[in-house]
């Protein structure tokens, strides 16, 4: 993860508007960190116990191995213990042994390393230059009259840990761990992006929720303005196309956005209210949405401020007339539906319509039982 989208990430963690969503995120990061700490400290827990296993096995043969130094060394002479360390131990650059009297190293490694000590037959410059390394050091002592004779074995830590196939472990553990934390973040940041953006769907919502319920309380007050009051008379009710202004701010309500229009419809203000159902016929022919669309704002274009249009389904519309009688609402879907074909060019082989008077029934139970019989046909 680069630098930025890693501020990218922590910007997006700690803007969150959903207090839940920034504990969770927490919780998470401290799991890992927590997860990561106990993996790192079982890792140098197993080190620790790999090499002190290994020093405990070596204890053991330093144990035997300086018995046999000790039964040689009666002779009195060193030259037969060196022998018996050229002739009867294995040394390498990963392990070897270490023979020392009092202050001087009398075997290192094999016989050519013992030759070219130089300075470091000292005994204190030869364990200054070994400790400098990552070595392991195991010894036995024991003493010889007035001297103290030793015999040690230095192992390479690397070595060890690779015979015992420590390393191979922890790199399968890291890798192991370093997926679990990926996966966890990966799982997190998914679930702070679902979480931002049903934050701004539901904001999104409740701004067009709240849109259209004004668009609703203006088309209720609409129909007391324009002159549809129980106590206006037949002529002026007749001319309510002509009061009525051409209004280009109409959208395409969806199936559920209509629904909602309809549960606030079951008002007498708003009543007589009828549906003009709209079929687009595409036959042989298919026209996307797109299409579909561009050819119904034609429609939309001649809506007056009492009537919304909304989408059903695809090539199924709805018009929703209110505070018209029945003579009105068929006047006006027979002008809408003339509109309709003289617009249409040809494009669909058939368009048909259903005028559907709501009554003295609740609109949204007429819409419904409308629109499951079109499914079930």
């Amino acid at each position: 993860m680069n630098k930025e989208k890693k501020q990218s990430w922590i910007k997006k963690l700690y803007t969150s508007p959903n207090r839940r969503t920034f504990s969770i995120s927490v919780t998470v990061i401290l799991f890992i960190m927590i997860f990561m700490g106990c993996i790192c400290y079982e890792l140098l827990q197993n080190r620790e116990a790999v090499i002190q296993a290994y020093e405990d096995n070596q204890e053991d043969y330093l144990q035997l191995l300086a018995y046999n130094i000790q039964s040689v060394q009666k002779s009195g002479k060193d030259a037969e213990v060196l022998a018996f360390l050229q002739e009867q131990t294995v040394s390498s650059g990963e392990r070897f042994l270490v023979y020392t009297r009092d202050s001087e190293v009398l075997w290192a490694k094999n016989e050519n390393t013992t030759n070219t000590l130089g300075k470091y037959a000292e005994i204190t410059e030869f364990w200054k230059m070994i400790r400098e390394q990552d070595v392991v050091v195991d010894t036995v002592r024991w003493t010889v009259g007035q001297e103290e004779c030793t015999i040690s074995v230095v192992s390479d830590t690397d070595s060890i840990l690779e015979r015992t196939f420590t390393i191979k472990h922890g790199y399968y553990i890291v890798i192991a761990t370093g997926l679990v934390s990926v996966v966890l973040l990966g799982l997190l940041i998914a679930l702070l992006e679902s979480w931002n953006k049903a934050e701004k769907n539901l904001k999104g919502t409740k701004k067009e929720l709240d849109k259209r319920n004004r668009k609703l309380e203006k088309v209720t007050s609409n129909a007391g303005n324009m002159g549809f009051e129980k106590a206006l008379d037949d002529e002026m009710a007749k001319n309510i196309y002509v009061q009525n202004q051409y209004n280009s701010s109409h959208e395409f309500y969806d199936n559920n956005f209509l629904r909602i229009m309809l549960q606030k419809s079951d008002d007498e203000a708003l009543k007589p209210i009828h549906y003009m159902f709209i079929h687009l016929d595409m036959m042989d022919r298919y026209y996307s949405r797109q299409e579909i669309f561009h050819f119904m704002r034609k429609i939309r274009s001649r809506l007056h401020q009492n009537e919304i249009m909304g989408e059903v389904k695809k090539g199924f519309f709805v018009i929703l007339l209110y505070r018209l009688d029945e003579q009105q609402a068929k006047d006006r879907a027979d002008e809408i539906y003339r509109y309709c074909i003289r617009k249409s060019e040809n494009a669909y082989r058939s368009i048909r319509y259903d005028l559907i008077d709501v009554g003295i029934k609740k609109p949204m139970d007429v819409y419904d039982a409308y629109t499951r019989k079109q499914e079930e046909v």
